[in-house]
């Protein structure tokens, strides 16, 4: 009940996050129009953006980004195709990775980031040359492969991911480790 529109216009608004205390939602916005949300990773599509959590004071907070995920009260982090990049709102971004020349994501398309609580892990999606689930060690540059699914996220505590497997295509089933 009480359904109240949020976002209006001819863009496509998706993937909407809450900020850690609920105040503001982070989402992606459509540059130009309709553009399928197939075109995810693709260059020059998407916009990130915030707002309040009543829909008022839409902002644009970064530009030519997608799958954007807060980690913190005032600090993101997203992805533009094969990279992951994290910032602090107004602030400058700093690339966390690039699946490039990494052999075991061999350039995939990076999607759905979610940093780990203490900031030394990112669950991720791949798709493009790869289609599986995994977590990302920062420090160490490693790549840990979970499923073949995807919507990768971690549990409220922190200790455990969870992702659909394989892919919500029919029999997919949800695991956590």
């Amino acid at each position: 009940s009480n359904v109240e529109q949020l976002t209006k216009g001819d863009a496509v608004d998706w993937f909407p996050r809450f900020s850690p205390d609920g105040e503001r939602i982070l989402f992606i916005r459509s540059k130009k129009g309709w553009v399928s949300e197939r075109d995810a990773n693709a260059d020059n599509k998407w916009n990130l953006y915030t707002m309040s959590a009543d829909g008022t004071g839409v902002k644009k907070v970064v530009d030519n980004a997608s799958w954007g995920s807060w980690i913190g009260q005032d600090e993101i982090i997203y992805v533009r195709g094969t990279q992951i990049f994290k910032k602090t709102l107004g602030g400058e971004e700093e690339a966390i990775m690039d699946s490039k020349g990494v052999s075991e994501l061999d350039g995939a398309l990076l999607q759905q980031p979610e940093m780990s609580k203490d900031g030394k892990y990112i669950a991720i999606t791949l798709r493009g040359s790869k289609r599986e689930t995994g977590i990302w060690n920062i420090a160490r540059a490693t790549w840990t492969k979970t499923g073949l699914g995807c919507q990768i996220n971690w549990t409220p505590d922190g200790k455990k991911v969870y992702w659909v497997n394989p892919t919500g295509n029919g029999g997919s089933e949800v695991f956590t480790m």
